[in-house]
């Protein structure tokens, strides 16, 4: 499990670090994050975090961060659907 967020904020350095006009090309680091919304409770709340941050960069990715970010919004755990509620407004 601590890999598993070590990786997910070494993604969220690659994402913050690259240029306004470079994030798009890390793709495959956003689909990631949004992969991890389906970890544990951890993963899901930083991942939901990072996908609401870089949503605007990623239009091809976007109905799958959405329907990810939904389907936590659904989540067993409150604080779980509460992060996901913070980080859908705030992005």
């Amino acid at each position: 499990m601590a890999d598993s967020i070590e990786e997910l904020y070494e993604t969220y350095k690659i994402l913050t670090e690259a240029k306004e006009t470079v994030v798009s090309k890390h793709s495959q680091e956003y689909l990631k994050c949004v992969e991890r919304t389906k970890g544990n409770e951890k993963e899901k709340k930083l991942a939901a975090q990072i996908v609401s941050k870089f949503f605007k960069h990623f239009p091809d990715l976007q109905e799958k961060a959405l329907n990810a970010i939904f389907d936590l919004c659904e989540d067993d755990d409150s604080m779980t659907r509460g992060v996901t509620r913070m980080s859908s407004t705030v992005a």
